[in-house]
């Protein structure tokens, strides 16, 4: 078991089993300990490209911007969330878990 876990959740009592008592205010004791190991979720993160133009001042032009070259629609997946899908196509998580049990020794996990 990791001895810093990133989050800590008391699991206390909220009354006593026999007599109904509150025991907010009553100080526990940890007697037992169990770890969730888990991958924190992805944001995603969304660029806009916003094709402007623009009139030259002394010519009188107009001008139009370009896009990057790999934004080729009006919605697109970019390069990390395309390298995402296919690592997860090739099964990596089940290596994920064979790396985590071989690289945290002792340890037993719970595939939900």
């Amino acid at each position: 078991m990791s001895k810093t876990p990133d989050k800590i959740v008391d699991c206390r009592p909220c009354a006593c089993e026999d007599c109904g008592s509150s025991l907010r205010d009553t100080e526990g004791t940890v007697v037992d300990k169990r770890q969730q190991i888990d991958i924190p979720p992805i944001k995603l993160e969304i660029t806009e490209y916003r094709l402007q133009s623009a009139i030259c001042p002394n010519c009188q032009k107009g001008n139009l911007g370009k896009y990057p070259e790999n934004i080729t629609s009006n919605s697109q997946f970019g390069v990390n969330i395309r390298l995402e899908c296919t690592i997860n196509n090739n099964q990596t998580f089940s290596l994920w878990i064979t790396y985590l049990t071989h690289s945290l020794p002792q340890q037993s996990f719970e595939i939900i």
